[in-house]
């Protein structure tokens, strides 16, 4: 269980002294909400973004 506990800190990208502020039940919460909503999604920019970075 404790595993599993630490492996979803990293995953929803907490570090582990983020993860000591919270109780072990904020976090199952915090899990759930990341598991409901989903991973934000990365998308590609687009030429025109990258042209103004250039």
């Amino acid at each position: 269980m404790i595993y599993n506990l630490l492996a979803s800190i990293k995953r929803v990208g907490m570090t582990f002294d983020e993860a000591n502020l919270l109780t072990v039940r904020e976090l199952l919460e915090l899990f759930g909400v990341y598991i409901r909503e989903g991973k934000p999604q990365r998308r590609l920019a687009t030429p025109d973004e990258i042209d103004k970075l250039t």
